[in-house]
């Protein structure tokens, strides 16, 4: 997966690469509320993105673009088990 340290059996170890970076980057390149998900990542999980709003990002760190899907975007605050009971 890349490089990594590991400073003994109990300490974390830390793991960069290609699919760590675009996920980081993916994460902060949405608006509130919205999942992105590259092209590449929805087809090895098999999902079915018909339909989903597709983008081209240039993403940091990366010389050639990246398609993504927008799998989510919430209109409003994230409605959970703790926003309906304080309802």
């Amino acid at each position: 997966m890349g490089s990594g340290w590991d400073r003994g059996p109990h300490r974390p170890r830390l793991r960069l690469g290609d699919a760590v970076n675009i996920a980081a980057r993916l994460g902060s390149a949405g608006a509130a509320g919205e999942l992105l998900v590259s092209t590449a990542t929805a087809a090895s999980a098999a999902l079915d993105i018909s339909g989903l709003e597709a983008r081209t990002l240039q993403l940091k760190g990366r010389a050639e673009a990246v398609d993504v899907v927008v799998l989510a975007a919430a209109a409003g605050p994230a409605a959970g088990p703790t926003s309906a009971a304080a309802a």
